[in-house]
Order: structure tokens, then sequence, then C-alpha cells
């Protein structure tokens, strides 16, 4: 009976390990849920988590981002990366789509490392296998790609004309 025990323990340690490993290919590799890519709000979010995993492989970058980082901009972008990873408590702002269903641009607010918050802004484009990919990114210290800045229609506030009196 011993030997059938024996057997019977590592049946029980194989599926253990087979379903740990079969639980944790749809979390990545932090541990958490992968974020639904097919939701802008949930996208950005997931910007931030990406950029603490430390330095993503090139088809990661290719999945996240439009145009795919090459060169010197995929340099910078892994420099706003590790900016971003310095944030905490990222929350969703606003999410327009406005511009066409192919669009959407996000709003949100992060903490900083010394304390008080920021604003960023991202604009999205949605892929073909239906997530969305980052097109550019601005905050304070944080632009990518270099030099893009804001295309087309964004979202922009003012003041309304009877605040101003």
């Amino acid at each position: 009976m011993p030997l059938a025990s024996a057997d019977s323990r590592r049946l029980a340690e194989g599926l253990t390990l087979v379903l740990s490993v079969f639980l944790s290919a749809g979390t990545g590799c932090s541990g958490r849920p992968e974020p639904d890519r097919g939701d802008p709000g949930a996208t950005v979010l997931g910007l931030f988590d990406l950029a603490r995993r430390g330095e993503p492989s090139f088809e990661i970058l290719n999945e996240w981002f439009e145009p795919a980082p090459s060169g010197a901009t995929r340099a910078k972008l892994l420099d706003t990366l590790e900016a971003l990873a310095r944030l905490t408590d990222p929350e969703v702002v606003t999410v327009d789509r406005r511009v066409g269903p192919g669009d959407a641009f996000v709003d949100l607010v992060a903490r900083l490392p010394g304390g008080g918050s920021a604003g960023f802004s991202v604009r999205l484009r949605a892929a073909e296998t239906g997530h969305w990919r980052v097109s550019w990114l601005q905050g304070p210290g944080v632009e990518w790609p270099p030099g893009a800045g804001a295309q087309g229609d964004g979202l922009s506030s003012s003041a309304s004309p009877a605040s101003s009196r």
C-alpha cells in the first residue's frame, strides 16, 4: 500500500502544478488578471501595471503601442514607462470616444512619489484584435512619442464665459 500512496501523492502534486500553471496563464507574470483591453479605461490602467513589470519585450510593446516603437522611439518609450512605474493609484477621470469608433481619449490622474497628483492624457486606437493600443500619451514630464502631442481632435477644457465674469 505505501507504493500506491506515494503514486497518488505524486499524481496530486503533478495535477496541482498543472492547475497552477493553467490558472497563472491568464494572469500574466504579476499574478494579477490582465486588463480588459477591449475597454479604453481599463487599457490605460493596465498600462501602469505593464510599466511596473520591468522592461517589456518587443512583442509586448507591439501589442500595446501603435505605431510599434523601434530605435530611439523605443528607448524613449522605455523611459516613459519607467516614469509611469513610479506613480501610484491611477484613476480614470474621463473616456471620450466622440472622434470615432476607432479612437478614444482617456484622461486620468495618478499620485506622485513625493505627494500630490498629476493629470495625464492618453490617445488609444482600436486594433483589429478588438484591443486598444496607445498611440500617444502625455503628462508632466512624460510624452510618447516624443514631440507628437495631441493630433486631430482632442480633449480640451476652458472656463465657461459665465464663470470668467
